[in-house]
């Protein structure tokens, strides 16, 4: 800056010398002999410069205008005190901007620096706030466990401590769980040591509000029911519901729904960090690939590049290129397979959210199961016999007990009879506590023991008249429950009740007369004979087995349903008269093991033809074991002789 006007200076006195001497004109003093030049332009100069100078030479004058007497001095003078001025001006205003601005930071910096005490202040003294507060309610609770009535001091009445602070202020109702947990969390140590809560309460407690967002979802719009379903979630994790929750909430309806739910979530909640990381994964992947590609579109275009250079080996630049494009490619396949992954990642998440969806819903919308005896009380009004049932029932006694006979004649001749008076004694019992709480209480039925050397074809079975046991599955059942006889007499009133069900609905009676009055007697007709060979073209033959399968599977349908009846009915029986749930599952299995029995051998027959099989579940008479056993967990409650 300094040089600068210095500079400046230097060339302006250069200009007034060169302006003095412009122009000028020559003068001569008569005193000093001296000879002087001007400008020419200033004519009034000349004169006064003449007065000026003679006054310098002659000392005794007394003239004088404030000139030198030095035209090229007094030329310079006030060019030079412009330019003074101005340096002066610049250089003193400057200094005085920069001071300001100078000052204007430093107040800045002050402000800010006094703005960070004052915020750091403030924390400060929130967080102490928050100690002194936590404090206190710690010592509270402390004091309320040390002054307990039983003057033990343990946690069973504290409240949840590690809730956070704002919701601690807040002192609801008892929602009817433990929120302290119990005595064996975080005892022992410490004044202020206050128990660990119990987490399978809190996951309880967040389970039962999810269940009511839940119901909630259920009864509401599609707009709606995915907000609330989404909060149920959230509320699970822990997260606080922003949706007010009465204090009983939901009820969770047993042990087993809680811990499958739990499964479902803990797999959901799996599925969901294995997507987040999966997610961050393919950014990374997309990250590297896009790095790449930009070096590799760089490396190309140089390569372009140096090609029009005829002194350039091209061999160095396309390996490099070549190099670079296999990396490429091999982050290219990374990343198309971390979005792979993620997209199945996303799949799983879907997948197991309906999971939990569907279970919060199963929680929600079911009711509680029922006591034992309503529901019997229930069955017992729905399918007591009407007037006209009875009626009907007086009238085909006398055809049953004919067709009794008949039954009768046949198997006594077909098998022996084995008699065993205590046993027999034991059933006879087993069979009036059944008909005592029947409708038909006073019924004549009997009741035989089969022998199993003849190796008879059923555990049990029933005429219109009587009751057949085979010795081989009362032996097996005796030497089962050894040691338990309750529950081997359990399993006869069950097995007495079905068949007695069969006998006082006249299911045997009704499926003969409903085999007489069907379009007409059809002549059997074996199915291995219907074949597609050319000598086969009688329309009558396939009408014949058209009919005959048709008859059959009537037939087959209406067993079907008398065997639901009979299920239903003789488990009333059974529950009526004192029998355990339990006995009711041994029964169905029973039955499920004669069912593989049967379908072993049939297989392993060397003429086996899966399509012959499939030809006999359709003319089944009895429905599977599976599906009788669905149709009364429907009636009695799902798994109903489960902790019974």
């Amino acid at each position: 800056m300094k040089k600068f006007f210095i500079t400046v200076m230097i060339a302006a006195f250069t200009l007034c010398l060169f302006a003095a001497t412009a122009y000028a004109i020559s003068w001569s003093c008569s005193n000093c002999e001296q000879t002087f030049s001007f400008d020419s332009r200033d004519s009034a100069y000349l004169n006064n410069f003449a007065q000026g100078h003679m006054s310098v030479c002659n000392p005794s004058s007394t003239s004088g205008n404030g000139y030198s007497g030095d035209p090229a001095f007094d030329m310079m003078i006030p060019v030079l005190q412009e330019i003074f001025n101005s340096v002066g001006e610049s250089i003193w205003g400057s200094s005085e901007a920069e001071a300001a601005e100078q000052a204007r930071q430093e107040e800045i910096l002050r402000q800010q620096e006094l703005e960070k005490q004052r915020l750091e202040g403030e924390m400060r003294k929130r967080e102490e706030e928050k100690k002194n507060r936590l404090a206190a309610i710690q010592e509270r609770l402390l004091s309320e466990t040390m002054h307990l009535p039983d003057g033990k001091g343990t946690l069973d009445s504290v409240p949840f401590t590690q809730e956070p602070v704002e919701m601690m202020e807040f002192d609801g109702v008892d929602d009817g769980l433990r929120p302290q947990g119990t005595s064996f969390f975080g005892l022992g140590g410490g004044k202020k040591i206050t128990a660990a809560p119990d987490p399978n309460v809190g996951q309880r407690r967040n389970l039962k509000n999810g269940v009511y967002l839940a119901q909630a979802a259920c009864r509401s719009n599609t707009e709606d029911a995915q907000f609330l379903m989404e909060e149920a979630l959230q509320v699970i994790d822990g997260k606080i519901p922003s949706i007010t929750i009465p204090q009983e909430g939901i009820e969770i309806l047993s042990e087993e729904k809680f811990l499958e739910f739990q499964k479902e979530n803990h797999a959901y909640r799996q599925a969901r960090d294995s997507h987040f990381v999966l997610s961050d994964q393919a950014v990374w992947a997309n990250s590297k690939y896009i790095k790449a590609r930009k070096i590799y579109d760089k490396a190309k275009a140089a390569q372009e590049k140096v090609i029009k250079d005829p002194n350039v080996d091209l061999k160095e630049q396309h390996r490099l290129l070549t190099k670079t494009l296999a990396a490429l490619k091999k982050l290219h396949e990374a990343r198309e397979k971390s979005y792979c992954e993620l997209e199945g990642a996303q799949s799983q998440i879907c997948w197991q959210r309906f999971q939990v969806e569907q279970q919060l819903k199963a929680l929600a919308v079911k009711e509680p199961p029922r006591p034992l005896g309503e529901l019997i009380r229930k069955e017992r009004e729905q399918n007591w016999p009407t007037l006209s049932e009875r009626v009907l029932h007086r009238g085909l006694s006398w055809f049953g007990e004919r067709e009794g006979k008949k039954v009768d004649e046949q198997l006594t001749a077909e098998y022996k009879v084995y008699r065993d008076p205590e046993t027999e004694k034991q059933l006879e019992r087993v069979l009036e506590r059944i008909k005592s709480i029947s409708p038909y209480p006073n019924e004549k039925i009997a009741v035989k023991i089969m022998d199993p050397d003849d190796k008879v074809d059923f555990s049990v079975k029933a005429s219109p008249t009587t009751i057949y046991f085979d010795k081989g599955y009362l032996d097996a059942l005796k030497k089962e429950h050894r040691d338990n006889p309750k529950m081997m007499e359990d399993r006869l009133l069950v097995d007495t009740g079905h068949e007695i069900a069969h006998i006082q609905n006249d299911h045997g009676m009704k499926g003969i007369l409903l085999q007489k009055n069907i379009n007409q007697k059809i002549e059997e007709v074996d199915l291995k004979d219907f074949t597609f060979s050319p000598d086969f073209h009688s329309d009558d033959a396939l009408n014949e087995v058209y009919t005959k399968i048709s008859r059959d599977v009537r037939m087959a349908d209406y067993i079907k349903s008398q065997e639901e009846e009979a299920d239903r009915l003789g488990i009333q029986y059974a529950f009526t008269a004192g029998a355990s749930p339990r006995a009711v599952k041994l029964f169905f299995d029973e039955l499920k093991s004669s069912e593989k029995e049967r379908l072993m051998k049939l297989r392993s027959n060397p003429e086996y033809d899966p399509v012959a099989l499939q030809v006999e579940r359709m003319l089944e008479d009895h429905p599977r074991v599976d599906e009788r056993l669905k149709v009364q967990e429907v009636i009695w409650g799902e798994k109903f002789w489960l902790d019974k």
